[in-house]
């Protein structure tokens, strides 16, 4: 075989392969993005043939061009190959294979240096793989004597087809994110004040009571389109029920456990010893009955961004996994770069909550989630995985693993020693304060009622030990309520809510929100132990004292916020607004 005849077979033969492997490279992506598969724990292999699939191609269109440059007959320079159409031997399709090579050149440089860009950057760039493939397949079908050859056009219109039916589900699922986005609202916007209707219950139908675990229940509800507003959440808010037990009315918030791109409204509620709503809710609550619902509301949540790479670490205890459920969820199916650990404690396998569940997303989303179960009296093998879930724990099993790893953010829910215990854990091991949101619970027995959820930590005045001051705005964190108030026992204090200021006398000894709900003043609010969060105000004027417990961030008093339940003024002029919230 002469040199010139061996050039071209060179060219030839790896200018194909390179087009087979480059149209294998972008199926096989988009066989992923689409979820069509890696859907099982093998996910992260079958990932690994698409970046060999795509570097390989990289290699082969090499020699192409090697074997296009050694052959004598084709007079082929550093124009041709840098620069669309200065040749005279077939300029169009060269120019095809010139820009497809750039393309190629930028999509794998960006891919190995992928940790060092913004993800925006990245996600931009690796879509031009799309533009690849038309542009390698238009250059084979129009270049060389392979053109016309049958194969080279059976190939052409199979790949085609294939590329567009799946092209056409990535942009349908892409628009399914988007949506679930709007109905999410824009995620960094700042909470705008709860509307009428937000803070209004609404009956909602029950679509089914689905057993999560012994003695605990799902609850699904069917929501009408014309309040689809006032039901939009975030992942991880909750919803206040309201029932009349035993000629009584009862009031009780339970965290929403679905994810927002799930299309329904879903709570779970672990029944408690002696508790009524827990108990009516898991034994005696039907599909098809009516139950009064309340607005999402809340603060441990999370902004979702399609374009984000981080890793979210969710740690709960018990019953805590119901909102952490919701935003390990919403963050897997909205932002398909993200991943997500969950370190979740329960007494056995039997009781864990949401256990099939759990099963079927780790094999959905395969490396994307890692779920660590640590059982209290469990038989595991593994000694790290038996005990109880504490903060001694976490450093045990983070030395041991790679748990914290390139750690962005971490949600912890359970009850309120527990989460303060697992906050000052991560924060021992270099997480930033600010990027570790707790929610607190109470448990059965409690002053509060199980299944109310605050937005904070544990007590400020606890754990700042008791009065810390006045702040800025006047707030002072106190263990007791204060004495002689102004006014003679009175103070005269100013709500304003949804727009209307109302003033209201506040006898000495109670708070703002009891003095408010005995002169009919209907305010926002939930446990009245200051646990929920619900009444919380902003103070804009006047002096108070803050009592323990209060589910408020140290930053969030030292804004100036307060909750009316454990508000107690020390003044005449106080100003709370809940407008503000």
């Amino acid at each position: 075989m002469s040199t010139p005849e061996f050039c071209a077979y060179v060219a030839r033969t790896s200018g194909l392969a390179a087009w087979w492997l480059v149209s294998a490279a972008v199926l096989w992506g988009l066989l992923l993005s689409t979820r069509v598969i890696g859907r099982g724990r093998g996910a992260g292999r079958l990932i690994q043939v698409h970046r060999h699939l795509a570097a390989t191609s990289l290699v082969l269109t090499a020699i192409h061009l090697a074997g296009l440059a050694t052959d004598p007959r084709l007079l082929f320079g550093w124009a041709e190959f840098l620069v669309p159409l200065p040749t005279r031997h077939r300029p169009l399709a060269g120019a095809w294979g010139v820009a497809a090579v750039y393309l190629m050149a930028a999509i794998q440089s960006t891919s190995l240096l992928r940790r060092r860009l913004p993800q925006g950057l990245w996600r931009h760039v690796h879509r031009g793989s799309f533009a690849v493939f038309v542009l390698v397949t238009l250059h084979s079908l129009t270049a060389g004597k392979a053109a016309g050859d049958p194969l080279t056009r059976w190939t052409a219109t199979v790949t085609g087809a294939v590329f567009s039916i799946l092209l056409a589900h990535r942009l349908h699922a892409d628009r399914r994110i988007a949506r679930a986005l709007r109905r999410l609202g824009r995620p960094r916007a700042p909470h705008p004040p709860a509307s009428p209707t937000a803070r209004g219950f609404h009956r909602l139908k029950v679509t089914d009571v689905r057993q999560e675990a012994p003695g605990t229940v799902s609850v699904g509800f069917a929501v009408p389109v014309e309040l689809t507003a006032a039901f939009r959440f975030q992942p991880g808010q909750h919803v206040l029920l309201r029932a009349v037990l035993d000629g009584a009315q009862a009031l009780r918030a339970y965290s929403i456990c679905s994810g927002i791109a799930d299309g329904e409204l879903r709570i779970a509620v672990k029944q408690q010893p002696g508790g009524k709503v827990s108990t009516w809710i898991n034994t005696r609550l039907r599909a098809g009955d009516q139950v009064e619902v309340s607005g999402p509301r809340g603060r441990f949540t999370t902004d979702l961004d399609p374009s984000r790479s981080r890793h979210v670490l969710a740690v709960a205890a018990g019953s805590g996994i119901t909102p952490v459920m919701s935003i390990v969820k919403s963050v897997l199916a909205v932002e398909p770069h993200s991943r997500c650990t969950l370190l979740y404690g329960s007494r056995d396998s039997a009781s864990t909550i949401f256990r099939s569940q759990l099963a079927l997303l780790a094999c959905t989303y395969g490396e994307r989630l890692r779920v660590v179960h640590v059982h209290s009296s469990g038989s595991s093998p593994d000694p790290m995985l038996r005990g109880r879930l504490s903060d001694a724990k976490l450093r045990e099993l983070a030395e041991a693993t790679d748990l914290t790893q390139d750690l962005s953010e971490a949600f912890v829910c359970g009850p309120g020693g527990f989460a303060a215990g697992i906050r000052a854990a991560l924060t021992g091991l270099g997480l930033a304060p600010q990027r570790i949101h707790v929610e607190g619970f109470s448990g059965g027995g409690g002053a509060a009622p199980h299944g109310v959820r605050g937005g904070g930590t544990a007590a400020y005045g606890a754990a700042t030990g008791g009065t810390t001051g006045t702040t800025a705005h006047g707030v002072v964190v106190a263990g007791a309520i204060a004495h002689g108030a102004a006014g003679g026992g009175t103070s005269r204090v100013h709500v304003i809510d949804r727009g209307v200021q109302t003033a209201i006398t506040v006898p000495v000894r109670q708070s703002v929100l009891d003095a408010s709900l005995r002169a009919g003043v209907d305010l926002p609010h939930s446990c009245r132990e200051g646990i929920c969060g619900m009444c919380r105000a902003k103070l804009t004027r006047g002096p108070v004292r803050l009592l323990a417990p209060c589910a408020l961030q140290p930053a969030d008093i030292d804004a100036g916020y307060v909750l009316a339940c454990r508000t107690f003024p020390t003044a005449d002029n106080v100003t709370l607004d809940f407008d503000q919230d």
